[in-house]
């Protein structure tokens, strides 16, 4: 929408992206997780307020794009009110994208929940591959030989990371039909 926009709301979203895109967010969410009870939700929530930043720059530059096609000049011609445009013309267009680039993140979040469980600052109360590995290692499950303790949860956090990898390249892929034939993995 800012792209649409310009000026002075385009500027000010692109300051809060800097913002965002300036603070690392691991030691975030390690000062969350010390500060508040251990709640996967928060750190769901601590984690979806960094991830928009992603996209951002590619759906912005896609917005500007769009915003010079001659079918929203026209759609302004005919008097089309700029909420209209933005939610009829511009957003079903950049959805698609965004999601693609979503998908690229879900990796992301599961090192992120991992590497807080693994520290012993994530939810005790639910089971997930950091939790496992942190009552790992702190169970001794390492140094008393116990590698299935270890080794199981490493590995599916590697996969299930390649996993949304491969999804997010195939949407991206399908998407961008131009890099069809550069893209070759």
């Amino acid at each position: 929408m800012s792209a649409y926009l310009g000026g002075w709301k385009d500027s000010l979203m692109q300051r809060i992206f800097e913002l965002f895109l300036g603070v690392p967010l691991l030691p975030v969410l390690i000062v969350m997780s010390a500060i508040f009870k251990p709640n996967i939700w928060i750190m769901i929530l601590m984690m979806s307020c960094f991830f928009w930043v992603g996209p951002v720059k590619t759906v912005r530059s896609m917005g500007l794009q769009i915003k010079e096609e001659t079918y929203i000049e026209a759609a302004q011609a005919f008097g089309a009110s700029s909420s209209r445009i933005v939610f009829k013309h511009m957003i079903p267009l950049l959805i698609p994208y965004a999601f693609a680039s979503m998908a690229l993140y879900v990796p992301s979040a599961i090192v992120y929940e991992s590497s807080i469980s693994l520290l012993g600052l994530g939810d005790s109360t639910i089971v997930t591959w950091g939790q496992i590995l942190h009552d790992a290692l702190t169970g001794g499950a390492v140094l008393n030989g116990l590698w299935w303790w270890v080794i199981p949860p490493g590995l599916f956090i590697a996969l299930m990371g390649m996993t949304f990898a491969f999804i997010g390249f195939a949407m991206d892929k399908i998407l961008h039909p131009k890099l069809k034939d550069e893209m070759k993995w």
